[in-house]
């Protein structure tokens, strides 16, 4: 795998409706990823319908193969047009990629997208081309390291008219609002926040339109192994130890008794930090040849909050995860870093737990929540437990 393809969007409703017109589906393969961003014509009920079969069935044709083109021309040919506007009920981008960065990328009457390149606005050369006599936009991907494409619907440059904008936030002005803002360390899904918080305020928080951000970033792999809790037999310490640290990639250990045998393993001293001090969360600890060491079942209770506010598609708040806390330090790491997440997961009882209403159903509940979040994020997430 040369490059790791993160993903992640946020959708606005239009004021006053309970669905969403907007659709974005994602389909994820070992070596490639398709993504489909539907906008069906008006709000509410029936352009969710329209938008989610648009965008599932290009996503589903494109992902199993069939040429682009004629899967343009089904879903064109299918969908109705507006009496009054001449428009299609749905229009859509789509995005197929692989993991060498090459792949290419096709918009029907949607914004265009924007393309950067070591944080920089790059012209990706778009081709015209004429399906069932539809303009149908065509460009073709060969992506370096770190390059970033964000794509939206219309609600985006139509954010603030008639409010705070008298002719909306043009695709332009978006584009230099992301460069502005851009970091090279900023997840995908931290970039869609960034605009749809732009979006939602200058609608001061009541979208005329539904508007959907996404954004896509090709990145280098990144292995993140998390040791949970000691193991069953107390014999195995030393080789869970041993495989734990033969593992390629970042060493996070969670727990008060498995930082203890890890220290014994690596003959190192555990200095706890008080440089940042929770009162949600217990402090980090700090053992030399480790990443990160920090509190067991509390702390991933935390991360598991953290993570599923983070995926919450309507929430546009900061999501650059700036605290220090132990929790958060775990998630910027999986959320934000990593392509595959290794759980090494002990499955004893700890004693320090008797008196707390904790067991280890709930760690194990804890960690396979865990599981789904991170590949609902795209993630590639192993278990194994010990």
């Amino acid at each position: 795998m040369k490059y790791f393809i993160d993903d992640g969007y946020v959708s606005l409703n239009h004021v006053g409706e309970e669905l969403c017109g907007d659709k974005v589906e994602i389909v994820r393969k070992e070596e490639c990823t398709t993504i489909v961003l539907a906008d069906g014509l008006g709000s509410g009920v029936k352009a969710n319908i329209l938008s989610t079969l648009t965008s599932k069935m290009l996503c589903l044709m494109i992902a199993n193969g069939v040429d682009i083109e004629e899967c343009i021309e089904s879903i064109i040919s299918t969908l109705p047009v507006c009496k009054v506007r001449g428009v299609a009920y749905a229009t859509f981008t789509v995005i197929h990629v692989d993991n060498e960065g090459k792949g290419y990328i096709f918009e029907f009457d949607n914004p265009p997208l924007i393309y950067l390149r070591d944080g920089k606005l790059f012209n990706l050369p778009r081709e015209k081309k004429i399906v069932v006599g539809k303009t149908v936009y065509f460009s073709q991907v060969d992506a370096l390291e770190n390059d970033c494409i964000v794509f939206c619907s219309d609600g985006a440059p139509h954010a603030g008219i008639g409010k705070t904008m008298n002719l909306g936030w043009s695709i332009e002005d978006i584009s230099q609002y992301i460069v502005q803002n851009y970091k090279k360390d900023m997840s995908a899904r931290q970039i869609a926040a960034l605009v749809g918080e732009s979006c939602n305020s200058l609608y001061m928080g009541e979208p005329g339109d539904d508007t959907t951000i996404g954004a896509l970033r090709f990145v280098k792999p990144l292995t993140v192994n998390i040791l949970v809790g000691p193991p069953m037999n107390h014999e195995d310490d030393e080789m869970v130890a041993s495989n734990f640290m033969k593992r390629e990639g970042l060493k996070v250990v969670c727990g008060g008794t498995t930082s203890k045998i890890m220290a014994r393993f690596l003959n190192e001293e555990i200095k706890t930090s008080l440089a940042y001090l929770s009162p949600d969360v217990p402090p980090i600890a700090i053992i030399d040849g480790l990443d990160l060491v920090t509190e067991g079942v509390i702390t991933l209770g935390k991360v598991l909050e953290v993570t599923e506010k983070y995926l919450e598609i309507k929430d546009v708040e900061d999501k650059s995860l700036s605290d220090k806390d132990g929790a958060t330090l775990i998630c910027k790491l999986i959320l934000q870093r990593a392509s595959h997440v290794n759980l090494f997961v002990g499955t004893t009882l700890n004693p320090a737990h008797k008196d707390l209403p904790i067991d280890i159903s709930m760690k194990m509940k804890i960690v396979e929540k865990l599981q789904k979040n991170l590949e609902d994020c795209g993630k590639i997430v192993t278990i194994q437990y010990h």
